[in-house]
């Protein structure tokens, strides 16, 4: 599981999901857009985050244990247990990025 690069920053928190309220697309297989992170946030409970490329990863995640969601990393939620989770949405200013592109 990879990490958030320090310069992004958070733009956007979903509301809080439970097994009943989880949208599902959540459950199924599904990538976040391109130069967006993403972190799970367990409240109660656990999950199974399951990441499905380049390397397959089942992680388990609670509230001591968040997980990342990389952009462009195909994946999905599990549940086996009562859980209240949110998602919480990261990107590089526009500004950041554009100087990245130019460094390299």
């Amino acid at each position: 599981m990879e990490q958030i690069p320090h310069e992004a920053k958070a733009y956007k928190k979903t509301a809080l999901f439970s097994n009943e309220s989880v949208p599902e697309s959540l459950l199924n297989f599904h990538l976040i857009q391109d130069k967006t992170w993403a972190t799970i946030n367990v409240q109660s409970g656990a999950l199974i985050y399951r990441i499905l490329s380049p390397v397959i990863e089942e992680i388990r995640l609670d509230p001591d244990h968040p997980g990342v969601v990389s952009p462009g990393v195909p994946h999905r939620v599990e549940f086996f247990c009562p859980v209240t989770f949110y998602l919480e949405f990261y990107r590089i200013p526009a500004s950041l990025d554009d100087l990245r592109k130019s460094i390299r």
